[in-house]
């Protein structure tokens, strides 16, 4: 949710990542170069469904190439997350991607 907010909007990133793969592969946190931290954390799911992820939307910087989360799906998770910053992404989401599906949810902050 957060992560895909931040590709699709630039907006928040936020400090919990998921990631939805199908395959996993170790030889994948090669390619991401990641790193041990104390802080944040990375939750690694299998996908479950094509149409999950974006394949119009890339992924910028360290895994160029790879498809995003579809709006739809980043927009579900932030606005479960329920931060106000999460809500603000959601929003944004909604209103450059979604808009056409959508009308604006009350909870929603701008």
């Amino acid at each position: 949710g957060t992560f895909a907010g931040h590709v699709l909007t630039r907006h928040y990133r936020g400090e919990h990542l998921v990631l939805f793969m199908e395959p996993w592969s170790p030889g994948y946190l090669r390619k991401l170069r990641w790193a041990p931290a104390a802080e944040g954390s990375i939750t690694v799911l299998r996908t479950f469904s094509p149409r999950q992820l974006d394949h119009d939307v890339k992924v910028p910087d360290r895994a160029p190439g790879w498809p995003v989360a579809a709006p739809l799906l980043g927009y579900a998770e932030l606005l479960a997350d329920g931060s106000s910053r999460a809500l603000e992404t959601a929003g944004l989401i909604r209103e450059r991607h979604l808009a056409h599906l959508l009308p604006a949810a009350p909870h929603e902050t701008r």
